[in-house]
């Protein structure tokens, strides 16, 4: 290289750390990343995207908040669920906006469900109204043998949750989302289901 306004040419040794969001393979397949400049990267790394290991989501948000100085917030079971269940297109950046508007808008100790941004809840009413179609062959397994233990246990949460070997909060998650307590009703019976 050559200083401005310089004479003397020096050599330099650099390093460069280039980042890319998609596939430089199906780019250079494609036509739209130079092969050739593929071949000057010596090491390449690929980061999966945070969609790719949702078991981090709970330890990333716990230790986003102690970066946010919130060390004694929780998420409940409930939110860490939709939460899990997000895609995440935008990855930890996404994560972190997440929880910035949720901890101003609702300094709780605890965070709900209802404290998280409005896709969650939009997420958590699909969710809810899950129709079979929509539902892997293990879940439909899951719904058809809760519906069976319910009946079996006339509606009774504590004494199903007690049969299936679950704990009651749990069998409640599983009761809404997989739209028991509109067969409940249309049966007849009371909301008194989730209380």
């Amino acid at each position: 290289m050559r200083r401005i306004g310089g004479l003397e040419v020096r050599h330099v040794a650099v390093r460069v750390v280039a980042a890319a969001n998609k596939n430089i393979d199906e780019e250079v397949n494609k036509g739209s990343f130079r092969l050739d400049l593929l071949y000057r990267f010596i090491v390449r790394l690929r980061i999966p995207p945070l969609r790719e290991h949702k078991e981090d989501i709970p330890l990333l948000f716990e230790s986003l908040l102690k970066k946010f100085g919130y060390p004694s917030v929780r998420i409940s079971p409930e939110a860490m669920e939709l939460l899990m269940a997000y895609n995440w297109p935008g990855n930890v950046r996404e994560m972190e906006n997440v929880l910035q508007q949720t901890l101003l808008l609702s300094p709780f100790v605890v965070v709900l469900p209802e404290n998280l941004p409005k896709r969650f809840a939009q997420q958590k009413e699909s969710k809810e109204n899950m129709a079979p179609a929509d539902m892997s062959p293990l879940e439909e397994a899951e719904r058809d043998q809760i519906r069976q233990t319910l009946k079996a246990a006339s509606w009774n949460q504590s004494k199903t949750a007690q049969m299936l070997g679950i704990d009651r909060k749990t069998l409640r998650l599983k009761i809404r989302r997989y739209g028991l307590l509109n067969e409940k009703l249309s049966a007849g019976g009371t909301s008194d289901l989730l209380k």
